[in-house]
């Protein structure tokens, strides 16, 4: 059975490579990746609660200070037009979301260890 799979995994990637080389890459970076440790598996519960803890917090904070920047932006565009300032929360919003990634982990290693 298991031959059976690989055989077919190896026809799908050759015809994503003619068709698509790029798809591939994905492909492979997603297998390649799909059975490692979480990070936060070297972590005891209590670190992770702690870290828990402490990530919502900054989340919270980032959060409240990135839609202080949009707001800013927001009146600044209109009073004076477009500056710096306008796009500023844009560089802003992937570290958020990236946080809240980490975050939605972290409660998932808690989850998987109950």
């Amino acid at each position: 059975m298991k031959s059976i799979v690989s055989l077919l995994q190896k026809k799908v990637s050759k015809h994503i490579i003619k068709t698509n080389p790029r798809k591939f890459t994905w492909i492979y970076y997603f297998k390649k990746h799909q059975n490692m440790a979480s990070q936060f598996s070297t972590y005891t519960k209590e670190e992770l609660l702690k870290k828990l803890k402490k990530q919502k917090l900054t989340s919270i904070i980032h959060g409240f200070i990135v839609l202080l920047m949009i707001v800013f932006a927001i009146f600044t565009t209109i009073e004076k037009g477009f500056s710096f300032q306008t796009f500023l929360p844009l560089f802003f919003i992937p570290m958020e979301v990236i946080m809240l990634i980490e975050l939605k982990k972290i409660k998932e290693e808690l989850k998987n260890r109950n």
